[in-house]
């Protein structure tokens, strides 16, 4: 009996490493994903941040009649977004205006004397990676329509509806457009992924005091 008992032990023993044998396996792989933002000034650079520079000429001369000298022929601007979260976008303003002391009762040019905002909205390439291109912009910066007409010979832009200026961003910043998510994949080197948002300036010549001035407006992207 105990012989019998033995040989059933070993065969025990025997078949175990067969039955707790493995032939898989498997492998964990986690991480977050947080709301991520693009603006890039050119379709497939990665710039976090984008300044708008316009040059107007160099002697804004007054005319007759109300013609704007704009940037939107001579150097449109534009910016590129790419976000998988709802965003904004604002625009804070710099200016420096030389005050040459010869103002005799004049007015220099002021960040009220221009006209800035957004001019038009389209999604890049064939859009088929854009998940929503809906933009709400701000009544101010709204300039989808166009510039205002001039019928006095003065500054147009006085801030209202339709009207806004580099004054009503100001220096502490403003919110000029925001929208839901716009990437649905791809990264900023994708085509069909972006948003490409035009973005105008605009003065009417008029007898400013002579001096020289310029201005540099600053634009960030971030969540709601």
């Amino acid at each position: 009996m105990k012989r019998t008992l033995l040989i059933l032990a070993v065969a025990i023993l025997a078949c175990a490493p067969f039955a707790a044998a493995q032939t898989g396996g498997t492998i964990s792989l986690s991480g977050t994903i947080g709301p991520y933002f693009s603006m890039t000034t050119s379709s497939g650079a990665n710039n976090p941040s984008a300044t708008v520079s316009w040059t107007a000429p160099a002697d804004i001369q007054p005319t007759t009649g109300g013609t704007l000298t704009t940037n939107d022929t001579t150097n449109p601007l534009y910016v590129y977004l790419r976000s998988n979260y709802k965003y904004k976008v604002t625009a804070a303003v710099s200016a420096t205006f030389s005050d040459p002391g010869n103002n005799d009762l004049g007015n220099y040019i002021q960040l009220s004397d221009i006209g800035f905002g957004v001019r038009s909205t389209a999604t890049t390439g064939d859009g088929t990676d854009v998940a929503n291109s809906t933009v709400s912009i701000i009544n101010t910066f709204d300039y989808h329509s166009g510039w205002p007409s001039i019928t006095d010979g003065l500054t147009p832009f006085d801030g209202s509806a339709n009207h806004g200026n580099l004054a009503n961003a100001g220096t502490g910043g403003a919110q000029i457009f925001s929208g839901q998510r716009i990437s649905k994949r791809g990264n900023i080197s994708a085509a069909n992924n972006a948003l490409k948002v035009q973005l105008g300036v605009a003065v009417l010549p008029q007898f400013f005091t002579p001096g020289a001035f310029s201005t540099t407006i600053t634009l960030s992207i971030g969540t709601q």
